[in-house]
C-alpha cells in the first residue's frame, strides 16, 4: 500500500479481468488472467471517513467493474481572525 493511505474494506468480488459484456465470466481468453482487485478507492488526511464502497458489477461495457465510495470529511477548523 502506498505510505501514508488508507483504504476501506473490500467486502464485494474482484473487479478485474472479466470478458467485456458478461456480469461474472472471468478472462477465457488465452492469457487466463487471473481475477483481481485492481480498481481501488485509497485516501488519506485527518477527519476523512469512508462511509460506503460498491463495486457495480453489473456494467458489462469493460473487462474491469467500476466501484466507488462516499466518504465524510470533516471540515479542518482554521484560527478565529484577529
Amino acid at each position: 500500500m502506498l505510505v501514508g493511505f488508507q483504504e476501506g474494506v473490500i467486502a464485494h468480488p474482484p473487479t478485474f479481468k472479466y470478458d467485456a459484456g458478461t456480469v461474472d465470466t472471468f478472462d477465457t481468453s488465452k492469457k487466463q488472467r487471473v481475477p483481481s482487485y485492481t480498481d481501488r478507492i485509497l485516501w488519506r488526511g485527518d477527519g476523512v471517513e469512508q462511509l460506503m464502497l460498491r463495486a457495480h458489477m453489473n456494467y458489462t461495457i469493460s473487462d474491469h467493474k467500476p466501484v466507488h465510495a462516499v466518504f465524510r470529511i470533516l471540515p479542518i477548523s482554521a484560527p478565529p481572525y484577529c
